[in-house]
């Protein structure tokens, strides 16, 4: 459950990033460099999250010796 709670909390964060870079963007676009280099790690934290959800979704939970003989029934 742990990791679940993270990993809303980083998208909450990247979500924040994207908002404040779009409308820095729209209002102060002089400052958007600036606001696009303060917020890459947010960005590159989403990439992290993305690659982990990749190799764990990859990867089936092992089946206990229970589960995997009412199955075959």
């Amino acid at each position: 459950m742990g990791s679940m709670a993270s990993s809303v909390g980083d998208l909450v964060i990247n979500g924040f990033a994207y908002v404040i870079l779009s409308f820095t963007g729209l209002l102060l676009p002089q400052y958007q460099n600036k606001v696009f280099i303060i917020s890459q790690p947010a960005l590159f934290g989403e990439l992290a999250l993305m690659l982990w959800l990749v190799i764990k979704g990859a990867k089936p939970p092992a089946l206990d010796a229970a589960a995997s003989s009412s199955a075959a029934d």
